[in-house]
């Protein structure tokens, strides 16, 4: 059973893995996608990739980790530089970080998005989510789903005020020195981060089973932006359901991006950053 965002909130360094995994792996965000994730899904690619900036000469990389959801994959990125004596500044971004905890009446509560999207409930401390599964069904929950969205419907203009806030990444991440957490939407270019990074992470997030091959296009134009210029590294890859990794490390080279480095079968979407120019 997943724990509350009251209890992920106020027991910080007390949480376990075991907990904070339960807690992302409820959260389900507007767009359809939920915060959790696996920790040490790609430990050859990290290890690669502080094998790369070793040999180019940087050993203070400026890192951009792109849709991270929970954060537990940055966290095993940052100890594998770390672990080769680098010493890197870390940007984590996901579309979905910063929530809020309402008071909807004395025994519930609502984790709410910044437009008041419900992401859970709490009801007498049990976690209940909104969206529809089905355990839920089995469970008889979508009544009380239902009742709590009428709920949060009253409380809607209270919904872009005071309330406490939850930062949807582990805990371990916001803790962690040289690293921020930052909302973003990967669709939408971020002047912020133009032109910061030697490093671009872009780990199962473009990927066909997500999105289209122009959508894709057009977020790995923006992260190409993001990169301080020649040599920068773009990282693309993809966990399977066998937990193989088939990923493909870039360079910039000449205004264009040189494969440096395969992983498995390589990225399914190579063909699209090859096409790309900066």
């Amino acid at each position: 059973m997943p724990i509350t965002a009251r209890k992920f909130l106020s027991r910080g360094a007390a949480l376990s893995a075991d907990e904070e995994a339960r807690f992302f792996a409820a959260i389900k965000a507007a767009n359809g996608t939920f915060k959790t994730t696996m920790a040490n899904r790609m430990p050859e690619i990290d290890a690669a990739l502080a094998e790369v900036l070793i040999d180019a000469g940087i050993l203070t990389p400026v890192v951009l980790d792109a849709a991270v959801s929970s954060g537990v994959t940055t966290l095993d990125l940052r100890e594998a530089l770390i672990a080769r004596h680098l010493h890197p500044s870390i940007v984590a971004t996901d579309i979905l970080v910063n929530a809020r905890l309402i008071d909807l009446d004395r025994q519930t509560r609502a984790l709410v998005d910044d437009r008041g999207h419900p992401l859970q409930f709490d009801i007498m401390g049990v976690a209940v989510s909104p969206w529809h599964g089905r355990l839920h069904t089995l469970l008889g929950l979508g009544l009380i789903s239902g009742i709590m969205m009428r709920k949060l419907a009253r409380h809607v203009p209270a919904s872009g005020g005071p309330g406490d806030v939850v930062k949807l990444v582990t805990q371990r991440l916001t803790r962690a020195p040289s690293v921020e957490v930052i909302e973003d939407d990967l669709g939408i270019p971020n002047p912020r981060l133009f032109k910061r990074f030697d490093l671009v992470r872009a780990a199962n997030v473009l990927n066909r089973a997500y999105f289209d091959d122009a959508a894709i296009a057009r977020m790995a134009r923006s992260l190409a932006t993001y990169l301080k210029g020649e040599g920068g590294l773009l990282l693309v890859n993809r966990t399977h359901a066998d937990g193989a990794n088939h990923g493909t490390l870039f360079r910039l080279t000449g205004g264009r991006f040189v494969p440096r480095r395969r992983f498995g079968s390589g990225s399914e979407i190579e063909p699209i950053i090859d096409a790309i120019t900066v």
